[in-house]
């Protein structure tokens, strides 16, 4: 448990509800980390750049296989 409350999504405001069912969607429920940066827009926005990012890096050209 995180010793700062996480955002419920009825507290959140509409964009930060869009994040969160994408959230919801992707990994099946809402991360506690995800929550709990929603507190500051900026913040989570890095946070999810920074996801999406690792999550396409082990992606590889088919020119560069060959």
């Amino acid at each position: 448990m995180a010793r700062i409350d996480a955002v419920r999504p009825e507290e959140a405001n509409p964009l930060t509800r869009l994040a969160f069912k994408q959230a919801e969607r992707q990994f099946g429920k809402l991360p506690e980390p995800f929550a709990v940066t929603a507190h500051h827009f900026k913040l989570m926005g890095g946070y999810a750049a920074f996801e999406l990012a690792l999550d396409r890096s082990h992606t590889v050209d088919a020119k560069l296989k060959t």
